[in-house]
């Protein structure tokens, strides 16, 4: 198993790419996630910005991940605004870190891949449904910072 930095070690990663709506169009998408280490469990709080031409739109996560200790897999909670609260699973899968997640009442779930190309830099595509309904999907990139 590859050795992971996103979530691992405390950095700030930079994330740039495309938002895809309900009905395929895309926006370009930028913002940035602090990873940080702390008494209570892991950081991971972001901010992604749609960068449409007349306007954008801001969506924030501050989520807390249990380390995994040991294990391949663990737990997170979030409070995402707009979706509430959603809690899920990270599984680790070679060079890859899954994300599976819902929120509270199960009328979202959220399934997210990021791929390491190496330890600066992280691939992600995920996608959030309601029901059997797609309400958003990406396609960006992390690039750590520090």
């Amino acid at each position: 198993m590859r050795s992971h930095s996103f979530l691992f070690e405390p950095a700030r990663w930079s994330v740039q790419g495309k938002y895809y709506g309900m009905d395929g169009s895309s926006v370009p998408a930028a913002g940035e996630t602090l990873v940080s280490h702390q008494a209570d469990g892991w950081r991971c709080d972001g901010v992604t910005r749609l960068l449409w031409p007349e306007e954008s739109l801001e969506f924030t996560m501050a989520c807390l991940v249990r380390p995994f200790c040991g294990n391949d897999w663990t737990t997170w909670e979030a409070d995402t605004p707009g979706f509430g609260i959603m809690h899920g699973k990270y599984v680790l899968a070679a060079d890859a870190i899954l994300c599976l997640g819902q929120t509270l009442g199960g009328a979202f779930t959220l399934s997210e891949c990021l791929v390491m190309l190496d330890k600066s830099h992280y691939l992600s595509r995920g996608t959030i449904v309601k029901g059997s309904s797609k309400m958003s999907s990406w396609a960006v990139e992390f690039l750590r910072g520090d």
